[in-house]
């Protein structure tokens, strides 16, 4: 009963979002987690800090490079260590990445269970030890990650989180963070979708989850706060990432709930595009989908679910996919002033696979 009730507050809360948040601007607070970071390489730049709501790196360059990748924390599984080094070999080209984006299920198969679990060494440092991969990581929780409420051992805002590696720039559940060049800027942002979803709410369905915590958390408020961080962006590319898929072809298929509460905030504020994983694959879909009376917009859904662990082949027609793939694999990003480039990279051979365009 709980987690129906919750739903259709959430519900109403996104379709409400859109319309009022034109009419009252709200004041952000900017909480900054201070402390320098060590041993990191961010071409052409030094970061001094990391922000809660916001972080700006000024990359001395027109082009940056970035990696996403989902599903990986894999304990060093001979498909993980492949992909590792894959993603190295992308990231050394010119330019370099700036950032490893992570879509969630970092520690499988139930996230951490403390500061000083093993898994940030079997899964983590001693897996992206290339020297491409010693660059800032931002993170998301997946469903695997908030398994036994343990999620609080990867968020710096728990106050438990492992500070080991200074690679891990998880400030928050939801956060963004910017890059802004000489001619143009990347808003990069980062949701907490498991307790968007009723079934994780459901003790009966998800008895390894703590669903009191699931639906104490706010959704309202980070409903809210995605909206207002897209309508206030003046970046040219503002991307979205969060674990679970709106659309896909494969198992699980369209996410009902994140198509009720995500889609109309993405497309009234024109999101460039969504990116997730749990799906264990590659895919990119589109579809178009009405904003209002007025006119129609499209969501552009890209699934790196395959940095690791075993894949998903279960496909379903589906008129929404433009590409699919059941290899082990990530996806890179380019940016510039003129264009976003979305390449889906082979984890073994490091080929490139396919590479979606969007023209500024």
């Amino acid at each position: 009963m709980a987690s129906r009730l919750l739903c259709a507050v959430l519900c109403v809360s996104a379709a409400l979002i859109v319309s009022a948040i034109e009419l009252e601007a709200t004041t952000f607070k900017k909480n900054v987690l201070a402390g320098q970071q060590k041993n990191l390489r961010v071409q052409q730049s030094k970061v001094s800090a990391a922000a809660e709501n916001g972080q700006t790196l000024t990359p001395d360059l027109e082009v940056g490079r970035f990696a996403v990748l989902g599903n990986w924390g894999d304990n060093g599984s001979p498909d993980q260590l492949a992909v590792a080094q894959s993603m190295d070999t992308y990231c050394g080209r010119f330019p370099a990445c700036e950032a490893v984006l992570t879509v969630g299920s970092n520690f499988m198969p139930a996230g951490l269970n403390s500061t000083n679990d093993t898994q940030w060494q079997t899964s983590f440092e001693h897996v992206y030890t290339g020297g491409n991969l010693q660059v800032p990581w931002h993170p998301v929780l997946g469903d695997e990650d908030h398994k036994f409420n343990n999620w609080r051992w990867q968020v710096a805002s728990a106050g438990l989180a492992y500070e080991g590696d200074n690679r891990w720039q998880f400030p928050n559940r939801y956060y963004y963070t910017e890059f802004d060049y000489r001619s143009f800027g990347v808003r990069l942002i980062f949701l907490d979708t498991t307790p968007l979803l009723k079934s994780y709410l459901d003790p009966e369905l998800h008895t390894e989850y703590d669903t009191l915590s699931l639906q104490a958390f706010n959704g309202a408020a980070e409903l809210q706060w995605l909206a207002e961080t897209l309508r206030d962006s003046t970046a040219k590319w503002n991307l979205v990432f969060g674990h679970h898929h709106i659309l896909s072809a494969s198992q699980e298929g369209e996410n009902h709930d994140l198509a009720q509460l995500l889609l109309p905030i993405l497309t009234e504020y024109n999101a460039t595009a969504y990116f997730s994983g749990h799906e264990a694959n590659l895919q990119y879909l589109s579809k178009e989908v009405p904003v209002n009376s007025d006119r129609n917009g499209t969501i552009h859904q890209f699934i790196s679910g395959s940095g690791g662990i075993p894949l998903d082949a279960t496909f379903s027609y589906n008129s929404n996919l433009k590409f699919s793939a059941v290899k082990d694999g990530f996806i890179g990003l380019r940016v510039s002033d003129k264009e976003l480039r979305v390449d889906f990279v082979d984890g073994r051979s490091g080929d490139i696979l396919e590479s979606v365009h969007f023209n500024a």
